[in-house]
């Protein structure tokens, strides 16, 4: 086996966007976790809440795709930058960089709405509990 690959970050060995869908999938498993398993819709909400971050979080860097800028970043790591330009290659490959701006929108939205989601529902949560 390789060095480099067996003592290395196994996450820098993915694509940009696998890796947001991880941060999603994961997200989501928790939050089947802590509502079938643990039977807390409570929990399942801000877990409900991290799906719609992650959806947040890749917006910016959709956006900039084509700009190859960060005007929206102070600092920015070495992984982030590698993890951006791999983004861009990304959407390229997919011929999809034209629509990069569209795209960063829907992900904002969508991001956005599930957030909302989570919000109504765990109040719903919370005024059921008080009513109870």
């Amino acid at each position: 086996m390789r060095r480099d690959i067996l003592f290395s970050d196994p996450s820098a060995h993915l694509s940009p966007h696998w890796r947001n869908a991880g941060a999603a999938i994961n997200a989501l498993i928790c939050m089947a976790v802590l509502l079938f398993k643990t039977r807390d819709p409570f929990g399942a909400s801000v877990a409900l809440w991290w799906v719609g971050e992650s959806f947040l979080d890749i917006a910016p860097y959709i956006n900039d795709a084509r700009q190859g800028s960060y005007h929206c970043w102070v600092a920015i790591l070495a992984i982030q930058r590698l993890w951006f330009s791999r983004l861009a290659i990304s959407v390229n490959r997919v011929r999809l960089l034209q629509y990069d701006h569209v795209l960063a929108k829907a992900a904002f939205a969508m991001g956005s709405a599930i957030m909302l989601l989570s919000l109504l529902w765990s109040g719903f949560l919370l005024v059921k509990r008080i009513r109870a």
